[in-house]
């Protein structure tokens, strides 16, 4: 039973997309489990820099939440998704501009939030997308695409 457990795998959490960009999907959305994310990057992946690509949904406590993750990492990019519930990447700028004195990035769609990503963070550190799991499942989808 402890092997058939070590080989368990739970898609959209912690799930490594891409290894050249080093690329985590989490469809982390509440507080909670944007903690569990935060612990497993520390203990497991301990990256130097982290770009974060976040996007999520209008009806989650989106202020906590940014105040859990936004202080750990060093580039935010904020994006949406075509779900109509997601929140505008400009209410999330006005959020962290708000909440933090560190500059943030936006994005209208993921394709160009991916790309920008991409650009902005160094090979060996790691771009973390959470926020929701429309856009967890929508950056794994360009990418086993070939981004």
């Amino acid at each position: 039973m402890r092997n058939s457990l070590t080989k368990v795998t739970c898609p959209g959490r912690v799930e490594i997309i891409c290894k050249e960009p080093f690329i985590i999907i989490d469809s982390a959305h509440t507080v909670e489990s944007i903690n569990a994310l935060k612990k497993t990057i520390s203990e497991y992946i301990n990256p130097e820099k982290i770009t974060l690509l976040f996007g999520i949904s209008q009806d989650k406590d989106i202020e906590s939440i940014l105040i859990e993750i936004v202080p750990g990492v060093d580039n935010v990019i904020y994006t949406t998704t075509s779900n109509p519930r997601s929140t505008k990447p400009e209410d999330l700028v006005k959020i962290h501009e708000r909440l933090f004195k560190n500059s943030c990035y936006s994005t209208d769609n993921i394709n160009d939030g991916l790309k920008l990503a991409i650009k902005i963070t160094y090979k060996d550190n790691l771009i973390c997308v959470t926020g929701s799991n429309y856009l967890a499942g929508a950056i794994k989808e360009i990418v086993e695409k070939g981004f």
